[in-house]
């Protein structure tokens, strides 16, 4: 046991959690170590400081203004659509600040054709 209490090497470990509520929900990590050769259990799990999932819409640069699931600024290659969200230009889209790449990708969307990278 003395091992599992008194040494300690480096690690990392990466994770991806997928299903987690969005829009400011919070959430914390849990860990426990265990020795490799016993599979001896540290009596304490380790927690992670509270993590919050974004505040701001999906593809959104800055949503101070607009709030929780919205968007003030979209990122590149997207555009803010009137109910505040960013949605991905069409791949044929020279410049995608303009009206008119905005009035076709809702067009496309409204007739229930899938718009995005790779399309």
């Amino acid at each position: 046991t003395e091992q599992l209490y008194r040494r300690v090497l480096p690690f990392q470990a990466n994770l991806a959690i997928d299903g987690l509520r969005p829009y400011g929900a919070a959430y914390r990590l849990y860990a426990v170590a265990q020795n490799p050769q016993t599979r001896a259990l540290a009596p304490v799990p380790v927690r992670s400081a509270v993590l919050v999932t974004s505040l701001c819409a999906e593809r959104c640069r800055s949503c101070a203004l607009a709030g929780p699931g919205s968007c003030d600024a979209c990122d590149e290659g997207t555009f803010r659509s009137q109910d505040g969200r960013c949605l991905p230009c069409p791949p044929s889209c020279l410049h995608c600040d303009s009206e008119d790449s905005h009035e076709h990708v809702l067009d496309l969307l409204s007739r229930g054709i899938a718009v995005g990278e790779g399309q």
